[in-house]
């Protein structure tokens, strides 16, 4: 009965540099815990551990979906789907994280004092029914505030890609952008 977020377009930024490749995410549908260096209040909750996924997604509180092999289960993405999930998709699609499909691939940590950036670097997958096939280069990040502040930020690339982008609370319905 009203939005209770509010979303702005600020001023183009670069995205953040450094940090700390997550290796264990050097992979096309994964997932790895994460422990957060401060509290994080997302949907009235706060948390200080995030699942991080290869998929463009963050995942808060109940595991995300996964395969009967483990895998992580987050494609295709959808706003139907991000508003089961207590999640924050940033750029949520099929996206390949492995250093040999682009070597530059990974999630990068950076941790500011009360703020922490997921920053990717993939491809994506477009899967051919055999194998990721590639295409254009995918940058964007999802900062993290203490204070609850989330900001996206996208670079260069990031064509030709059907993502979704928005919030789950964890109901049926998605905030998406």
């Amino acid at each position: 009965a009203g939005d209770p977020y509010t979303s702005e377009v600020g001023t183009a930024a670069a995205l953040s540099a450094g940090g700390v490749r997550l290796d264990s995410l050097n992979a096309d549908d994964a997932y790895v815990e994460f422990l957060l260096p401060f509290s994080f209040p997302f949907f009235g909750q706060d948390f200080t551990e995030v699942t991080i996924s290869t998929n463009g997604a963050l995942y808060f509180g109940a595991p995300p979906p996964t395969r009967d092999d483990g895998t992580a289960d987050d494609v295709p993405s959808s706003p139907g789907k991000l508003g089961g999930y207590r999640a924050i998709a940033g750029l949520w699609d099929d996206l390949d994280l492995r250093t040999t499909s682009r070597a530059t691939a990974g999630v990068f940590e950076v941790v500011n004092p009360n703020q922490i950036i997921f920053r990717y670097q993939a491809k994506p997958c477009n899967f051919d029914g055999v194998v990721c096939a590639g295409g254009d280069d995918v940058n964007f990040e999802i900062e993290l505030n203490s204070n609850g502040v989330i900001k996206t930020r996208y670079g260069s690339g990031n064509t030709d890609l059907f993502p979704t982008v928005g919030l789950g609370g964890g109901g049926h319905d998605a905030y998406i952008i």
